[in-house]
């Protein structure tokens, strides 16, 4: 608390006027340096009350405000105070900026206290000391504060599960790959053939030696028209010619065997065709390139209720069988 000096009367003694005097200097000494600048304080200063200060202002010494009230005007204020304490509300009003303590973490003060606030140069970040030590600030999405230090660590947990579940997803593409080619090989097609086989009831050579199956025949197809090329969903039918010529001399039908290259009949594909018109003969016309193997180079049926088949026993080779003429 500053001292109080009470007023000197006419009733006082010289002495009294001495001593109060030189009170009164002794405590104005204490306000001001050897160089007679204002507001320099060396020694421990205590404010209360309503404080107003806008010169530049220095305090070494300890410094305790617990003013309801306190307005620094001042352009240039170094407080070196090793304890410091203010104990009423703190207002900035300026649009510049607050300095705050600075320096690496091997810096970082020995006497912390909940709520102290650094920069910390080592972590390129704010922090402040919480009740689980110093902390880089970091801000959520709801703006509020969470230690740094916990958010590089999710961060870390997240970077190392989408790697290892990436790892994984590779891992399973590669197995299926190899699933695919292993069933897409050959092997699995041939005892894929084998089983269907099997279970149609066939032996090697294609013999139906199964008693539960039975053979159906082969369907009727009929053709009117004077001229037929082999087409291949025909294999396998009975083919009736009933084209019928009412003149006196017979018409010919002509049957034309097409090359592998216009119509690529698989081989072993068998025609069977029977004469049924009258007045007509069937003759088998083999396109350029197309070798047709008969009796004697035969290639007519020329009596109604005769046949001939055709099967194809190469790329372009033919064999015709009937009664040809």
């Amino acid at each position: 608390m500053p001292t109080l000096f009470s007023e000197v009367s006419l009733a006082n003694t010289f002495n009294t006027w001495r001593v109060r005097t030189n009170d009164l200097v002794t405590q104005v000494n204490k306000l001001a340096n050897t160089t007679g600048m204002s507001n320099v304080r060396s020694a421990n200063a205590t404010f209360t009350n309503i404080i107003t200060l806008s010169g530049p202002i220095t305090v070494s010494g300890n410094l305790n405000v617990t003013a309801t009230k306190t307005d620094i005007a001042s352009t240039n204020t170094n407080i070196t105070s090793s304890n410091t304490k203010i104990s009423s509300a703190v207002t900035f009003t300026s649009t510049g900026a607050i300095k705050i303590p600075a320096g690496t973490t091997a810096q970082r003060s020995n006497h912390n206290s909940l709520g102290h606030l650094r920069y910390s140069s080592t972590l390129n970040s704010f922090e402040g000391y919480t009740s689980s030590g110093w902390n880089s600030l970091a801000t959520t999405s709801s703006g509020t504060y969470v230690p740094n230090t916990a958010f590089q660590s999710a961060l870390a947990n997240t970077n190392s599960y989408i790697s290892t579940k990436a790892a994984l997803e590779l891992t399973h593409l590669a197995n299926t790959n190899t699933q695919i080619a292993t069933k897409s090989s050959l092997a699995q097609l041939a005892n894929t053939n084998i089983y269907i086989a099997t279970k149609a009831g066939l032996t090697t050579t294609n013999d139906f030696t199964n008693t539960n199956q039975q053979r159906l025949g082969a369907p009727v197809k009929t053709t009117t028209s004077n001229a037929y090329s082999l087409a291949i969903t025909d294999a396998g039918y009975y083919h009736r010619i009933a084209y019928a010529n009412t003149s006196a001399n017979p018409s010919t039908v002509t049957i034309t065997i097409p090359t592998n290259a216009t119509t690529a009949i698989p081989v072993g594909s068998e025609y069977l065709f029977v004469r049924t018109g009258a007045n007509t003969a069937m003759n088998f016309a083999n396109a350029g390139g197309v070798t047709l193997n008969s009796d004697g180079g035969r290639k007519k049926v020329s009596y109604r209720w005769q046949s001939a088949v055709c099967k194809k026993v190469g790329t372009n080779e033919w064999d015709l069988i009937g009664t040809l003429s």
